[in-house]
């Protein structure tokens, strides 16, 4: 993958058709989008919003615990 800084927003391109920014959020927080780009269908938006949902929901418990 490759990353870049564009002012405070940082992006991982994680494979060819996936981006992930992350953002500073004031209190130490940060917002975290993820963007495919050759996804099948609506089906599969859905699918993937589910799974990062969960992926991140996990990281977060893991650094709030």
């Amino acid at each position: 993958g490759k990353s870049t800084t564009r002012g405070r927003e940082t992006t991982a391109a994680i494979a060819d058709d996936c981006d992930i920014d992350h953002y500073p959020k004031p209190g130490g927080k940060m917002a975290l989008t993820v963007q495919h780009t050759k996804l099948a269908n609506a089906d599969s938006v859905e699918a993937y919003r589910r799974e990062w949902k969960t992926a991140f929901g996990l990281l977060a418990d893991y650094f709030t615990a």
